[in-house]
């Protein structure tokens, strides 16, 4: 049952996001259309869709999922007769310009020292907060005791 929530869950996430793709091509007055562009548009599109459906079907009492995976079947429904007959033309999509090194560098050192950072003060932290004290602490104990991961538990 859980793979078929899994699928109809990807489902609707992909229907959004075709939605949304429709939607940039339209409302694209160039003929040609950068990658990143697109792609920056997408997925703009894409969150703002979900959050105006919730917005919408909330203000009305009619939030559920049942109902959000309609509305998002109908708007991915009636843009695809859109763009099937035509109304909605497709741009040319551009090929992506080659990003110097330095670029790059510039943009993933930061992230990569914070990560590194981050790692390094949880390894060399001891957790003394009252949680992990008076709760997690007592399944450690046991798990040492008993050699056993699952043993504490039963």
């Amino acid at each position: 049952m859980s793979t078929i929530r899994l699928i109809d869950f990807l489902l609707l996430n992909a229907t959004i996001l075709l939605s949304s793709f429709i939607i940039v091509c339209h409302f694209n007055k160039e003929k040609k259309i950068s990658s990143g562009k697109l792609f920056l548009g997408t997925t703009t599109v894409f969150f703002s869709q979900i959050v105006l459906t919730e917005i919408l079907l909330g203000s009305f009492s009619l939030l559920s999922y049942k109902n959000f995976t309609l509305t998002a079947s109908s708007i991915f429904i009636i843009l695809l007769c859109l763009l099937l007959y035509g109304k909605i033309k497709t741009p040319e999509i551009e090929k992506p310009k080659k990003i110097p090194k330095i670029f790059t560098i510039a943009i993933f050192a930061p992230l990569l020292i914070l990560l590194i950072t981050r790692l390094g003060k949880t390894i060399l932290e001891i957790p003394m907060e009252y949680d992990s004290l008076a709760y997690h602490l007592p399944f450690v104990v046991k798990w040492l005791q008993t050699s056993s991961i699952i043993q504490p538990y039963f």
